[in-house]
């Protein structure tokens, strides 16, 4: 399909057959393809480990406090959850975590293993309340807390000189 539009501007699309599945998707039982946190936690339980969603298969776990003494009391509790619940998978607690309200003090947890992120809630429960930025490499697991910029959501204003484009 093809489609010329005015000034030069085109558009082409190629339409095929999406590949046939294969008999081992199909009997697996997995989770519809649209629907990406659910097979990422059946095959989460499938293996016993799971790509996340992060950078190289790894999961993103954020977490954001008014203050550094409630974040590191957020980690605490995270990690006291996690322990006593260990049926909940690694992509629905990542999930939860990144639809939650971003506040000021902040942490990202990256780790494709319930063990480092319990290890890398330990460690940053355990870091001094002045320390504000920082990254922590723990073996396959990466941990970095910072602080919001202030300042930082105040609008921007772009002057390209272009017009309809922006």
């Amino acid at each position: 399909i093809s489609s010329f539009g005015i000034s030069g501007t085109n558009a082409h699309i190629i339409i095929e057959e999406p590949p046939a599945a294969t008999p081992a998707t199909a009997e697996s039982g997995s989770a519809p393809a649209g629907d990406l946190a659910a097979a990422a936690v059946a095959v989460e339980v499938a293996a016993g480990a799971a790509p996340g969603f992060g950078p190289d298969d790894r999961f993103e776990f954020p977490l954001s406090a008014r203050t550094p003494h409630s974040l590191r009391a957020a980690a605490h509790r995270l990690r006291e959850h996690l322990t006593e619940n260990p049926e909940f998978a690694l992509a629905e607690v990542s999930h939860a975590l990144r639809a939650r309200h971003d506040f000021d003090h902040r942490a990202v947890i990256l780790t494709a293993s319930r063990a480092g992120l319990l290890s890398a809630l330990t460690k940053l429960t355990d870091l001094p309340v002045g320390t504000t930025r920082e990254i922590v490499e723990l073996p396959d697991t990466t941990l970095t807390l910072g602080q919001k910029h202030p300042g930082s959501d105040q609008p921007v204003f772009i002057f390209p000189g272009q017009g309809s484009q922006w």
